[in-house]
């Protein structure tokens, strides 16, 4: 069964509605029939499904449950699919939603997927002469079938994507390039873009580094992708210096040792053993008590404490498995450090500024547009180990009053331009949740100063 053959069949059920975009890495889809509403007038609140992908804690789960938190306290009814591991429900759990495990394949010939997609989703599309549902699915794991696109577009009227990473990235699979020229220019490749540009009405990317890059990889119209930032709960994610010494005392670290922490997934595309040996370099040099934090889980992990061992740090590296109170653990870091090769916009970097930690990232990804080099957290090229330890090296080094200049900037950034009632309410309005995004959009109030002080670590 051809491309062409499932485009036809797909396009039978559904109404012809502005062409848009999607990457093979996006994250997430919605479907709606409905033409976007003026924020000025009320509009009903449309039911959403949300089918998820995701296969582990991190980032884009949360980002996910934020929006359906979102989408819920506007009366939007919200039904959620889990087609491989129980991610969304657990962080869901006190809301009176329905979530349902129904795994679904993503391997296969085109004929099998489209059928079975649009046989199990069919019961969710809502009434036929109606079809007023919206579909959300989040896909950390990049890539979707246009088999599935298609399935999908023949149910939903109306579909968006969240694309969540740089298309050059395939979170569980290893690594996918970004198509070359000779490629890109075949009449395949080009008819299969379209295909999937006809597929959806919006992508949302979440930073703008991605939004240029989905464009410029897979070849979209510009005013079809909006880049919408990640957001931080910023009054769950505080100073607190009271909670990061408990945590210390917890780990029996000195008051005084300079602790540096990654939380996040133990992946590839992390590059955590670029980290380790660059802390170990680092740690060499020290005449104090330095420490080294690991939080989470992932597919590394067993391979990063070998590598701890051989290099015999095991004294000071930690592992700690993946936690709920992560503002703690963020306040008990001096400095939350990113070795990674590829980012979207980090989560863990706007948590971590809005604790009034100090940052170091690489260049990469949306890093650039929350982290201002020297003014609210440090940007370095890292991709040997002396570069990892001589940049820790530097920012160990420098004066207490400095340092905390600087956590107070990051903490201001995160507070004006990524708390939920700014970036989440942008997201909304590009999902055409006006209902939602108006809610979101009411609770905005002026910055108070008091609230974005760091306070000075004892």
């Amino acid at each position: 069964m051809t491309p062409l053959w499932l485009f036809a069949k797909a396009k039978t059920a559904w109404p012809q509605a502005k062409a848009a975009s999607l990457s093979p890495h996006a994250t997430t889809i919605i479907a709606c029939d409905s033409i976007m509403p003026s924020m000025d007038q009320p509009s009903r609140a449309s039911p959403y499904v949300v089918v998820s992908s995701l296969v582990g804690p991190g980032g884009a789960p949360r980002h996910t449950a934020d929006m359906i938190r979102a989408l819920v306290a506007a009366d939007h009814p919200v039904s959620i699919i889990e087609t491989r591991n129980a991610v969304l429900a657990p962080l869901l759990a006190d809301l009176n939603i329905s979530c349902t495990h129904l795994p679904l394949p993503e391997d296969g010939t085109a004929q099998s997927l489209f059928t079975a997609w649009r046989r199990a989703l069919k019961p969710y599309r809502g009434a036929r002469a109606q079809r007023t549902h919206r579909l959300i699915l989040p896909r950390c794991a990049g890539g979707c079938s246009l088999a599935i696109l298609l399935a999908l577009r023949s149910l939903f009227p109306r579909l968006y994507t969240i694309e969540h990473t740089m298309p050059d990235v395939l979170h569980h699979g290893g690594w996918r390039p970004v198509p070359d020229l000779q490629r890109r220019r075949s009449l395949g490749w080009r008819g299969k873009r379209w295909l999937e540009a006809h597929c959806l009405h919006r992508s949302i990317a979440v930073c703008q580094a991605v939004r240029d890059a989905v464009i410029q990889t897979y070849a979209l119209p510009a005013d079809l992708v909006r880049a919408c930032p990640n957001w931080v709960d910023v009054e769950r994610f505080v100073p607190d210096d009271e909670a990061g010494r408990a945590i210390r005392r917890q780990l029996g670290l000195a008051p005084e040792a300079f602790v540096v922490g990654y939380l996040g997934r133990l992946s590839r595309e992390k590059r955590l053993d670029l980290l380790v040996r660059g802390f170990v370099a680092f740690a060499a040099a020290q005449h104090r008590p330095v420490a080294l934090l690991l939080v989470g889980n992932g597919p590394l992990e067993q391979a990063l404490h070998k590598l701890v061992a051989q290099l015999g740090a095991g004294e000071l590296v930690h592992f700690v498995p993946w936690i709920d109170n992560a503002p703690a653990w963020y306040n008990a870091m001096d400095l939350l450090a990113l070795t990674s090769a590829t980012e979207g916009l980090p989560l863990v970097v706007l948590e971590a500024m809005a604790c009034g930690r100090l940052v170091l990232a690489p260049p990469v990804g949306g890093v650039r547009e929350c982290l201002d080099d020297q003014v609210s957290g440090f940007v370095v090229a890292m991709d040997q180990p002396e570069q990892v330890a001589a940049a820790l090296t530097a920012i160990a080094a420098l004066p207490q009053a400095r340092r905390e200049e600087i956590a107070v900037a990051a903490r201001a950034i995160a507070f004006a331009r990524f708390r939920p009632q700014v970036a989440l309410a942008q997201l909304l309005t590009a999902l055409d949740a006006i209902p939602a995004a108006r809610r979101a959009a009411q609770a905005l109030a002026p910055i108070d100063r008091k609230v974005i002080h760091t306070e000075s670590r004892a």
